[in-house]
């Protein structure tokens, strides 16, 4: 989930973007209403929150009503993940992922077999603060195809971007 913070207090802004990015959530910061209006034509955010208890459980909520409805469970190429407890397992063994290595298998198993490009997933798991998108993306996909072992459940579709392999 993408989020816009506005908030003139850089201080708050970025306490409040560092507790949402904690979180896992991608998060951009503009300082006033003319950087958040120029931000907004260009990038579809699905939150503009505050005060951060109850600005988590909104953004969460919001997240929930724009996505589509997906079951927690995932399951494919023999990897299971449990998007309600943030758990994934291959063949039954857990899995040791980071955040950024269960975003983007979470977004490759929300496909449901269709490619997502690098694009997609630097909008779906990261924030304007990755520099070197690309780069950020094929080492936390190395990372996650050494986390997920033998056979490839992650595949490279030449000019495309990335897939999950094999039947669901």
């Amino acid at each position: 989930m993408r989020v816009l913070v506005v908030e003139d207090e850089v201080f708050l802004a970025e306490m409040i973007a560092e507790g949402l990015r904690r979180d896992a959530l991608a998060v951009d910061v503009a300082l006033d209403g003319v950087e958040a209006l120029r931000r907004l034509r260009f990038v579809p955010y699905d939150a503009k929150p505050f005060a951060y208890a109850e600005l988590l459980a909104r953004v969460l909520a919001l997240g929930r009503r724009v996505l589509p409805a997906a079951p927690p469970l995932l399951e494919r190429a023999g990897v299971a993940l449990d998007t309600a407890r943030r758990t994934a397992h291959r063949d039954g063994q857990p899995l040791p992922l980071s955040r950024k290595e269960f975003g983007v298998l979470e977004s490759l198993m929300r496909a449901n077999g269709a490619p997502v490009s690098v694009e997609d997933l630097i909008e779906q798991v990261w924030d304007e603060h990755i520099g070197y998108g690309s780069t950020a993306v094929r080492v936390t996909m190395s990372k996650l195809r050494a986390n997920l072992g033998d056979p490839p459940a992650v595949v490279t579709v030449p000019g495309v971007g990335y897939g999950m392999a094999g039947p669901c």
